[in-house]
């Protein structure tokens, strides 16, 4: 008998079971005590089935999870497309995009055509699709950096078609408890370190309001973000009021039209020791707190830009 009749079988038989189960036993009022005694004992059997059965899906569904990789960079082949992973610490499946050397998509932005003026709520749990527009959630960008040894790459381009990049040796967002707290460190690019600005921050929405601005940065640009003061970085803001990014090295913002977010573990021979994630929380908050304040200024508006051509390659990783 094959796999999938064997699926087919125990499937039909839980229906069973349910279906005898939920139904209203109706006792007659002239059955014998041994009668009613024997159809206890029955219906409790099959309770004790129906619990053994579901039990043995479960396991096999743990152990499905538990095969499939923890992020983009622990797939078996590298192709660009979107794959199921499963970050450290869930217990269920992810579909993201990953690209051909590791990396994986939390945001995207290029045309607009998915709404980033949503709740906190909304913002931990994600939103949009893979394919297209994303914000790959807070609560999965805690687990897939949840390690502490963890790089941000931001890939963007600006509405000149100039493009620009930020690269984040060190990546950390922490728990929902804490806010999603901003971890950040050793830049490198041509984008200017204007995530720095936001160093320390708790994530901010349109409905929870944790920036240190005199104004609510996430409801004044409608989309959720690490603001300290609302626009040295906004890659997810309304689109047509643009997204910015801080070129301090010229002292002015660059004007984005598409932006990518891409997180990859380092590799374990390079990650520095491990520090206590509470420790780099006290340090990146004292950091937050010295921040200046400043000037925020509009963003250029934006032109929307062609939708990406995206190879979906979806990865069996479950049948390995």
């Amino acid at each position: 008998m094959t796999r999938k009749k064997q699926q087919q079988q125990q499937q039909k038989k839980l229906k069973l079971w349910l279906s005898h189960l939920n139904k209203p036993h109706k006792r007659a009022h002239h059955q014998k005590p041994q009668q009613q005694l024997t159809d206890l004992r029955t219906d409790n059997e099959l309770a004790e089935t129906l619990v053994a059965e579901l039990e043995n899906v479960e396991a096999q569904y743990e152990a499905i999870v538990n095969k499939l990789p923890q992020d983009c960079s622990e797939l078996s082949t590298h192709v660009d497309g979107l794959h199921l992973i499963a970050p450290a610490g869930q217990h269920h499946p992810l579909m993201t995009h990953c690209n051909a050397n590791g990396w994986t998509t939390v945001q995207r932005r290029f045309d607009g055509s998915a709404d980033f003026n949503r709740s906190w709520a909304d913002y931990a749990q994600g939103f949009g699709t893979p394919s297209g527009e994303y914000w790959i959630g807070n609560e999965q960008l805690h687990h897939l950096t949840l390690n502490n040894c963890t790089q941000l790459r931001i890939q963007m381009q600006d509405i000149y078609d100039n493009n620009w990049v930020a690269e984040y040796k060190h990546f950390y967002i922490s728990s929902r408890d804490d806010g999603y707290r901003l971890h950040i460190g050793d830049y490198s690019g041509n984008a200017s370190d204007a995530l720095n600005y936001q160093q320390g921050m708790q994530f901010s929405a349109i409905d929870d309001d944790r920036d240190i601005s005199q104004t609510h940065c996430a409801a004044n640009y409608e989309g959720g973000w690490w603001f300290s003061h609302c626009q040295h970085a906004n890659l997810n803001g309304r689109y047509n009021l643009g997204l910015t990014w801080f070129d301090a090295g010229r002292n002015e913002w660059i004007a984005v039209r598409s932006s990518q977010m891409l997180v990859k573990r380092l590799p374990s021979d390079v990650c520095a020791p491990s520090s206590s994630n509470e420790a780099a929380a006290a340090a990146a908050a004292a950091a937050a707190a010295a921040i200046a304040a400043t000037t925020t200024t509009t963003a250029t508006p934006v032109v929307p830009s062609t939708r990406p051509t995206t190879v979906v390659q979806f990865v069996a990783a479950a049948q390995a």
